[in-house]
């Protein structure tokens, strides 16, 4: 899962880049519609790999049963509330990015 989060923050990297070189480039108005491009082709992409992780989420569930898939005692005992802070932190991600889409929009 560890290899799946550098893809990610990789991305996310590249995409803030080519949002900033796109301004240099661009006015005010363009960008905005580039911005909208740029949040419908996000949605293109995050979508198929929500899906993708519901078509894993089985075998991964079973992995987090096993005490022996953790490296630490207190992350098997604490496996929910670790899960439950991944999840918020993902739903305040998610209010954040739907108030870029209401401020860009």
């Amino acid at each position: 899962m560890d290899r799946y989060l550098k893809y990610i923050k990789a991305v996310v990297v590249l995409i803030a880049a080519l949002g900033i070189g796109l301004q240099q480039f661009y006015s005010a108005e363009e960008m905005i519609t580039v911005n909208k491009v740029l949040f419908v082709a996000a949605m293109a992409v995050i979508v198929p790999v929500i899906l993708y992780f519901f078509i894993i989420f089985k075998s991964e569930m079973t992995k987090l049963m096993k005490k022996d898939s953790y490296r630490s005692h207190l992350m098997y005992r604490f496996r929910y509330l670790w899960g439950a802070l991944i999840i918020g932190m993902f739903a305040a991600s998610m209010y954040v990015f739907y108030m870029t889409y209401e401020v860009v929009f």
